[in-house]
């Protein structure tokens, strides 16, 4: 009698091992593994670099809003925040931080941002990499990720590592962009988008520009094209309703939050710029882009120096997303859903910001930032298979490493930034000098109340030669003189601004409050107090509008 009947298989030496035991593959667990360790590798890198880089006053005013929710403040209540109020996404990640913690310093703003910079390269490859896999998936991943790899130091380092400045909004927006890629035709896929698109539009307004109009106006266009009977279109049609409902859904929210005791955002007060604007709002625009890119050479010495060589090396992502740009415009009509959506959020963006005033007005790159993981994912999608046929691996190989080298560089070589070790003194100075409750510009004044760890610093505003109140980022309660007593005033010299801004900023303090008791120079900066309450004094109020640097 046989006795193959009787007794259970046998696996034999010619099943494959990855079949052996449970039958799992093991092999499944290596794109998931080789994403997790270099997701760990990439935060320490940006931590060590953010640390070098310092952080800006929007991250520390933003640290200081998660640590006011972490003390009960759910809604923000008493805050005045501008139409981005980073409410749903930065905030909640500084409360987080903070109370794994235990408090409120410097390294809770260095961690948050490298933490969201690291999750948006590693988004960014993913979405490039698709359901390509082998030589072909590892390549779009590279690339994608590639671009991202390397923050420049300086603006472009400030950019990503110092302060929100929309790059955590790219993270809701890149897992929108996932599910748009791999998952099928379904009735959750509209309510996951849509639900996604609200929660970033209630933190960040940029992405009606980035994640809404493209959606409805790519969906629409999908529909008229097509021509067909509206039940067969179900899925484009949810698709464009989602966005328009995800918009509708923030503003009920914002609403809601204010209705109900929480912060007041100021209304989104954009303007077209006149037709003669635009030319030069172009070239704005262009700048913005290398910027962004970690490519912008302006200014530089033609010398071989890092402040040359390390924007040369950043032109290679800025022309393969050039490139990928190019293509994915000529090739819209027959491209798939996500990459149509790609492409129109980059036409949008572009578009926004060479035509409407507020953003080019301030030369602010910041406020281009989609155009970065959206151009790192199109170069992976579009130009991995041109990069192989022509034998372009290598020097793509070599470019790649290039990058690494500057992330190493600037992580764990490049000399941290001065201006911190005297922000840092200034601090320690006004906490040994039992100087607890003060005044200073917005640009130091989060700043300061970060470093110090017990001093508070309230923002106001210079208008012309008077000091005035203009509520932006604050919260009312601090200029309440029957619960705090300001008793000091630090003049600094802010960067890039004329070498008298600092005796600027003395002479209007004595404008307003008379003689101080006492000056003294620290750091750089000049520290004015009086034996008076300061918040006693009157000081005109003015409508509220983003601070001058100067």
């Amino acid at each position: 009698m046989s006795q193959s009947g009787l007794l259970p298989s046998v696996n034999t030496p010619s099943q494959s091992g990855a079949d052996i035991g449970s039958g799992f593959d093991w092999r499944r667990l290596v794109t998931p593994a080789c994403f997790a360790v270099a997701g760990v590798a990439l935060y320490f890198l940006y931590l060590a670099q953010a640390s070098r880089t310092g952080f800006g006053s929007d991250g520390a005013v933003t640290a200081q809003q998660g640590w006011d929710v972490l003390h009960g403040n759910l809604l923000l209540h008493g805050w005045e925040l501008p139409d981005v109020a980073f409410y749903t996404i930065e905030v909640p990640e500084f409360a987080a931080v903070e109370w794994l913690r235990g408090g409120l310093d410097p390294w809770v703003i260095s961690s948050v941002e490298a933490l969201n910079l690291t999750i948006v390269v590693l988004l960014a490859a993913l979405v490039a990499k698709g359901r390509a896999t082998g030589r072909e998936g590892l390549i779009r991943a590279l690339i994608a990720g590639g671009i991202l790899l390397a923050p420049t130091p300086g603006s472009g380092g400030t950019l990503m590592l110092a302060n929100p400045d929309h790059l955590a909004t790219q993270i809701p927006l890149l897992l929108v962009w996932l599910i748009l890629d791999r998952a099928a035709a379904s009735w959750w896929v509209p309510v996951a988008v849509g639900a996604l698109l609200a929660w970033a539009r209630t933190s960040d307004t940029m992405v009606l520009l980035e994640g809404e109009i493209p959606l409805f106006v790519v969906c629409v266009i999908r529909m008229y094209r097509r021509r067909g009977p509206l039940r067969g279109q179900w899925y484009d049609a949810s698709l464009a309703v989602a966005a328009v409902m995800a918009n509708e859904v923030a503003k009920v929210a914002l609403r809601l939050v204010h209705d109900h005791g929480g912060f007041t955002p100021f209304p989104l007060q954009e303007y077209f710029a006149n037709i003669s604007a635009w030319a030069g709002n172009a070239f704005v625009t262009v700048q913005s882009f290398f910027d962004l890119y970690g490519a912008d050479f302006s200014g530089q010495r033609l010398k071989a120096t890092p402040g040359l060589i390390i924007p040369a090396v950043h032109l290679v992502g800025v022309a393969l997303a050039a490139v990928a740009i190019w293509w994915a415009v000529r090739r819209f009509p027959g491209s798939d859903l996500m990459i149509q959506v790609l492409t129109a959020a980059m036409v949008c963006s572009l578009t926004a910001y060479t035509v409407l005033g507020g953003y080019t007005a301030t030369g602010g790159a910041h406020d281009l930032m989609p155009v970065l993981p959206i151009g790192a994912v199109l170069a992976g999608r579009l130009l991995t298979g041109d990069v192989i046929r022509r034998g372009l691996v290598p020097a793509l190989t070599v470019a790649l490493a290039l990058y690494g080298v500057i992330l190493w560089r600037d992580a764990v070589i490049a000399k941290p930034s001065p201006l911190i070790a005297q922000r840092q003194q200034l601090a320690t100075w006004l906490t040994q000098h039992h100087l607890s409750y003060g005044l200073s510009n917005y640009y130091a004044a989060s700043l300061l109340s970060v470093d110090s760890g017990g001093s508070m610093v309230v923002p106001v505003n210079r208008r012309y030669d008077q000091l005035v109140l203009s509520p932006w980022d604050s919260q009312a309660s601090w200029y309440d003189p029957a619960r705090h007593d300001a008793t000091f005033f630090v003049a600094n010299q802010m960067q890039g601004c004329p070498s008298n801004d600092a005796a600027a900023w003395e002479a209007a303090a004595r404008s307003a409050f008379g003689p101080p008791a006492a000056t003294y120079s620290v750091a750089g900066a000049e520290v004015m107090v009086w034996h008076h309450n300061l918040l006693s004094d009157y000081l005109p109020a003015v409508p509220p509008h983003r601070p001058s640097a100067c």
